[in-house]
């Protein structure tokens, strides 16, 4: 399953497995971006994210909300040691679902994610408007993790609106297609 469409990046190569090095733990930025802040955005008003991170204004708002996330870390981590040009946003569909695939700056500790996956699930038919409180939205993430002997490995995991973190175990390569097909896959054996 290939993913067309645009990009926020002008190299549209997956770039997440090209690090700095490791690190022994999660950076405050990177962690609050793919775990709180895209989440409880895209949780709030599913549609209007969806309209948003698919746009031209994608690299705009991505800058708001690192903006944010900085003013959170700024006692832990004063500064940011990536810009908002390190992500890509790949507008696609997982089957017949609007998604949004958000590659992350490069992993570089657990648990940090190497891509958000954000999916309307609605049919493309269905007649849409802004203030329909009644759109389903799922938000998946490929985290780098690590196994019990220390390797590492990626892991497939979910946030729910309710901020519950489900993992569902082994991920994928942290390839943007991988990614893609284990989305679809994780979502047709969930209907």
């Amino acid at each position: 399953m290939g993913i067309s469409g645009s990009s926020s990046n002008d190299d549209d190569t997956t770039r997440s497995n090209q690090t700095g090095g490791d690190l022994p733990d999660a950076r405050c930025h990177h962690y609050n971006m793919a775990h709180y802040a895209l989440p409880v955005v895209a949780f709030e008003d599913p549609l209007f994210f969806m309209c948003v991170i698919a746009s031209k204004q994608s690299k705009k708002f991505l800058s708001n909300l690192l903006d944010m996330v900085s003013r959170a870390c700024k006692e832990t981590e004063p500064v940011c040691d990536f810009t908002v040009d390190d992500f890509a946003v790949y507008p696609t569909r997982i089957g017949s679902y609007p998604c949004a695939i958000i590659e992350m700056p490069p992993s570089r500790a657990v648990p940090e994610a190497f891509f958000a996956a954000v999916i309307l699930l609605t049919a493309p038919d269905d007649n849409l408007h802004s203030d329909a409180g009644d759109i389903k939205l799922r938000y998946i993430t490929l985290e780098k993790g690590a196994t019990l002997n220390g390797s590492l490995c990626t892991v497939l995991c979910e946030w729910t609106s309710d901020r519950t973190h489900r993992n569902y175990g082994d991920g994928p390569e942290a390839k943007l297609d991988a990614f893609a097909a284990a989305v679809k896959d994780l979502l047709e054996r969930q209907v």
